[in-house]
């Protein structure tokens, strides 16, 4: 099990594994776009410390907490995950998991262990993609 880099182009990359195993999910992989501006930025942010808004990662759940993580650290928030993931917008991304949500631009690579997929974030964690969120084959 070893992870792997995308392939990165211009707007489009299809995830998969050396292996031969795909994720059958395509990201708009935006690593390349300037930053949102304040206007733009996710109303979710607002809800963060001042120190730890920045660029969204991914968003996870603890108990009645979403663990919320940017590019400048985590923070918990009290609120239910669909309400949080409502407040993301206009920053793309995907629900990957009945308690994950992950950015595009958070995803590094994908790795499949013991038959489960995982997503590989910025931050070093391996989200899980459930069987139920991925596409019918």
């Amino acid at each position: 099990m070893r992870p792997f880099a995308p392939r990165y182009t211009q707007s489009v990359t299809d995830l998969r594994s050396r292996d031969g195993f795909g994720v059958n999910l395509v990201f708009h992989l935006s690593g390349d776009r300037p930053a949102a501006s304040v206007e733009a930025a996710p109303a979710i942010l607002r809800r963060l410390p001042p120190t730890k808004r920045g660029r969204l990662i991914r968003i996870s759940v603890r108990d009645n907490y979403v663990d919320v993580v940017t590019d400048r650290g985590r923070s918990l928030v009290l609120m239910r995950l669909t309400d949080a993931i409502a407040e993301t917008q206009p920053e793309p991304g995907l629900r990957v998991h009945r308690s994950h949500w992950v950015s595009f631009h958070g995803v590094v690579g994908c790795v499949r262990g013991n038959g489960r997929l995982f997503l590989l974030a910025r931050d070093g964690t391996r989200v899980p993609v459930s069987r139920s969120y991925r596409p019918a084959r």
